[in-house]
């Protein structure tokens, strides 16, 4: 498989655990958290509309143990208390974060979610609700959740995940493709990276179906959970080559034999080789129509055609 984790800051959200009282196993909450950093009160001032010292001043009460997200290598996380950010706090960097706050993001800034930038490296960011993929901390039994939970998510919300790393691969934004990297919402059915680098020198050949499956799946997920998961995938992408749909890359970037072949090697699956030729030569079918339409020619009721035949073939094998 193409997982190449880099191992920076995990920017995930708070999550929580609760044990079921009417089940004998433990589960992740996922229902929304309404909490006073979602809340907004009639009159209540935005935290970003304080004035500078303020919005320190808060930060600074805000870097303590029960406000601790997460860290990596580079950086701890906090939630700001009583507002719906977080505060990125560089190590080592001491309180040099109030040397600068700067609201004026740029695109690649806005990818990794930051709403401002502070001195020393430090960042003010959205929070996102929601959950990581998997974690270290997380049981057996919340990984399993969260995996049924996207097992669950309609076509659409891999199609808008998709949409996101393409967004960032087109601004030279590498994501980096770790469970923990990637935010679960059950309540609004979003799938949302979080942690991208600009420029990272070892990138790979951006090749989104292989990283999207990759990064919501792993060694505990079912057979069933691998097929349906590959099958979502596949059918987002062909969504994009719709007739009249403008794709968020150009077809032959989706590289379908790419992740056929990974899903070839996958060991869960027991799928027959055959099974991939023709789903092979149905997809490049679709790719050839789609080319074809966007250089002008009128081909919708042929792409119409081989894209029922594609996800019939898809329905038949995951």
């Amino acid at each position: 498989m193409h997982i190449s984790p880099i191992y920076t800051l995990p920017q995930y959200n708070m999550y929580s655990t609760v044990q079921k009282s009417s089940n004998r196993n433990f589960g992740l909450n996922l229902r929304p958290q309404l909490t006073n950093d979602v809340v907004n009160f009639t009159g209540y001032r935005r935290f970003l509309d304080f004035p500078q010292d303020e919005i320190f001043a808060r930060i600074k009460r805000s870097i303590r143990p029960d406000n601790f997200i997460g860290a990596g290598g580079e950086a701890n996380v906090y939630s700001i208390r009583g507002t719906k950010y977080c505060f990125r706090w560089p190590k080592g960097s001491a309180d040099s974060y109030r040397t600068h706050l700067d609201f004026d993001v740029s695109e690649s800034d806005k990818v990794n979610h930051v709403v401002a930038n502070l001195g020393g490296g430090a960042t003010i960011m959205n929070r996102l609700k929601g959950v990581p993929v998997k974690t270290d901390k997380m049981t057996a039994d919340q990984i399993q959740q969260v995996a049924q939970t996207i097992v669950d998510f309609p076509v659409q919300s891999y199609r808008t995940f998709m949409h996101q790393l393409a967004d960032a691969d087109r601004k030279n934004m590498y994501f980096d493709n770790f469970w923990p990297n990637v935010i679960i919402n059950p309540k609004d059915k979003t799938i949302i990276a979080i942690d991208f680098v600009k420029d990272f020198p070892y990138a790979e050949e951006f090749a989104p179906l292989c990283k999207m499956f990759s990064v919501l799946t792993h060694d505990e997920n079912t057979v069933d959970q691998l097929g349906m998961i590959a099958n979502k995938i596949l059918k987002a992408a062909l969504k994009d080559l719709s007739p009249g749909q403008k794709p968020c890359i150009e077809p032959k970037q989706f590289d379908f034999a790419l992740f056929l072949t990974d899903l070839c090697n996958l060991n869960k699956l027991s799928i027959a080789d055959e099974s991939y030729c023709d789903l092979f030569n149905a997809l490049e079918r679709v790719v050839e129509l789609k080319e074809l339409e966007l250089q002008g020619q009128n081909v919708a009721n042929m792409l119409k055609n081989d894209i029922q035949v594609a996800t019939e073939i898809i329905d038949l094998m995951f």
